[in-house]
């Protein structure tokens, strides 16, 4: 009788909870940081692709064509905040394995912890692809709190 007790009482209380919970709201280091991301439009990437060359290189212009289309197409995304790459940031070394086979396209989703949540577990899906001259994975705290979650 308890277990069906606390059964019913837990799963209540799970249709109330919410993802996240790693940052205290009314730190002032927190404060600072939404601070600077709603004034500024700043802050750090919370969705990451990882983007591998099928075969050759991600300098290779096949894959920097459709990595840089790929890039502009999450910067057009409704809920997507700041979208760059490997291919549209000049090609930064940081951004590139040191085989060159892969490189990264960082983005930032907009909003709370639930709402970065569920827009992820929208966008992984239709993110992730292959053609004939790479792969796209995702990644990044967003991906990785929502499947955890």
């Amino acid at each position: 009788m308890a277990f069906a007790v606390a059964g019913a009482v837990g799963g209540g209380v799970a249709d109330h909870l919410s993802s996240g919970g790693f940052e205290d709201p009314s730190a002032e280091s927190i404060r600072a940081k939404r601070v600077v991301e709603n004034k500024f439009g700043a802050g750090d990437p919370n969705l990451v692709l990882l983007v591998t060359a099928r075969s050759g290189s991600v300098d290779d212009p096949a894959v920097a064509a459709g990595a840089a289309a790929l890039t502009q197409e999450l910067a057009n995304t409704p809920g997507i905040q700041q979208s760059v790459s490997y291919w549209t940031l000049g090609s930064p070394p940081p951004l590139r394995s040191t085989d060159g086979s892969q490189a990264l396209v960082l983005a930032r989703i907009s909003g709370d912890e639930d709402t970065v949540n569920a827009r992820v577990e929208e966008l992984s899906p239709a993110l992730t692809r292959q053609n004939d001259a790479f792969s796209v994975g995702v990644s990044g705290y967003a991906e990785v709190f929502r499947q955890v979650g």
